[in-house]
């Protein structure tokens, strides 16, 4: 009798995961889940400012899913920030490029985003967050509250924390606010005279005293070359040895710590730089879309160092700031096809983990203290990252596309006019709380995987999978 349920069970297993890679995707079917996903969006944007919802944002979750020090318990706040906005508009942004007839109902809600993604901007470069009242309880020298960077609704119970979270600008938000500019200028049939590098140059991870913890504890050289994830001025935490370091880490909490934030100075978590491989991948489809590789002096040692961390192989700690186990996935072939070909054995690496990762139901996951395994999250990101490697006759994984895509088609909610997808984490608060300070919107979500199913339109429509 155990024989042959086992059986049973075996045959039973094998027609469902035949089944799933089967199904056919219905292109009529799919253009109106795509409309109706569109339609969530717009209809979700705020249109205008009220309390700390801003006009052209949409709503975010900045949430604790562990009690941890210094943060509090766990629970979940709105929080509106750069990286939302942003990545919603250059996702839409590249929905309306591939057919502006029949995605130009967007443009509106294009037009106030990018709006909206200019507030983050300090001159030349982007911050996470909006410039908010500081909620400390002193005054600068000057007898006065100036405006900081922080959360707008996470409640920060110490002056500590209210110190820290006034972080300063990041190569991760710049290089997205840069894409968001470089998409508009090609909306608008604009010359791209923007440069990115020339400021970028100045954060290389070259010649420093300072190596950080978490690139120190999962084994990444130091002076690697690549780009440094703050633009500002790290503490000199020397002479250089890692034990100084962590020293000054441990106690970065006490004020003789070199470490310890400063009443509204713009702070660098730990006072270390960092070198994140998804920032640099993230820096690469910029530098790619806007043919600058070639000045930005160091696109070899950036793409060794993310083609290190991908074999290796430890990709659900390959980056500081993304938990997700694909979340490099979808960055770097995101890069790849932006024009940064030099990355194409670490595509090979990539697509070869992709195919031993897919689940009989055609999804993929991450671990399960990340939002549960994120199931739709990373399923999202696989997607994306098939998608935009190419090669689809080479890597065969029309199957594995299809298959993803039926997946996340059968986890969609639905009414009558809307279709979205829950959030998953597509952000982290880094280093220790990168696994329980977790980032998540459904609209950021809906729109990820909403230009997964444009591409997958029009790559069929060309006919390009061989």
């Amino acid at each position: 009798m155990f024989r042959i349920n086992f059986c049973a069970f075996i045959i039973g297993f094998i027609f469902l995961h035949q089944s799933v890679f089967a199904q056919t995707i219905q292109p009529d079917s799919l253009k109106s889940i795509i409309k109706k996903s569109l339609t969530y969006i717009i209809n979700h944007q705020y249109k205008e400012t009220k309390s700390y919802n801003f006009i052209g944002e949409w709503h975010s979750n900045m949430g604790l899913s562990l009690p941890f020090p210094l943060l509090g318990k766990p629970k979940d706040y709105d929080d509106q920030n750069c990286f939302t906005t942003v990545g919603i508009h250059n996702l839409l942004a590249k929905i309306y490029l591939a057919d502006s007839v029949n995605y130009k109902y967007i443009y509106p809600t294009l037009q106030l985003a990018y709006t909206a993604t200019l507030v983050f901007r300090d001159s030349t470069t982007f911050n996470f967050w909006h410039k908010l009242p500081s909620n400390l309880n002193r005054k600068n020298k000057q007898g006065i509250k100036p405006l900081v960077r922080r959360p707008t609704t996470f409640y920060l119970k110490s002056n500590f924390m209210r110190k820290a979270a006034n972080i300063m600008d990041d190569a991760d938000d710049t290089a997205e606010g840069y894409m968001a500019a470089w998409l508009q200028n090609k909306i608008h049939h604009r010359e791209n005279l923007m440069s990115l590098a020339p400021e970028l140059n100045r954060y290389i991870d070259l010649n420093r005293k300072n190596f950080h913890w978490y690139n120190y504890n999962r084994a990444d050289k130091s002076n690697s070359g690549a780009y440094l994830t703050w633009l500002g001025n790290e503490n000199r935490l020397w002479p250089k040895s890692i034990i100084t370091t962590f020293f000054h880490n441990l106690i970065f909490f006490l004020p003789i710590s070199e470490c310890f934030p400063k009443a509204y100075t713009p702070y660098m978590p730990y006072g270390t730089n960092d070198v994140d491989a998804i920032v640099n991948a993230n820096i690469l489809s910029f530098l790619a879309a806007n043919s600058e590789l070639s000045d930005s002096g160091n696109y070899k040692q950036v793409v060794a160092f993310i083609h290190r961390k991908i074999m290796r192989k430890k990709f659900g700690s390959a980056a500081i700031y993304y938990p997700n186990r694909f979340h490099l996935h979808h960055a770097v072939a995101k890069a790849f096809n932006a024009g940064a070909s030099a990355l194409l054995p670490s595509i090979d690496s990539l697509i070869l983990d992709l195919k031993s990762q897919q689940l009989s139901d055609g999804s993929f996951e991450s671990k399960k203290i990340v939002n549960d395994k994120d199931k739709i999250q990373s399923t999202a990101y696989a997607l994306s990252a098939l998608l935009n490697a190419g090669n689809f006759k080479l890597y065969n994984t029309k199957s594995e596309i299809e298959a993803a895509i039926n997946y996340l088609l059968n986890t969609k909610i639905e009414s009558e006019t809307e279709s979205y997808w829950e959030g998953g984490v597509f952000f982290s608060g880094g280093t220790v709380v990168r696994k329980c300070l977790f980032f998540k919107s459904d609209a950021y979500t809906t729109a990820l995987i909403s230009q997964c199913f444009v591409l997958y339109l029009s790559l069929s429509e060309k006919n390009e999978w061989g």
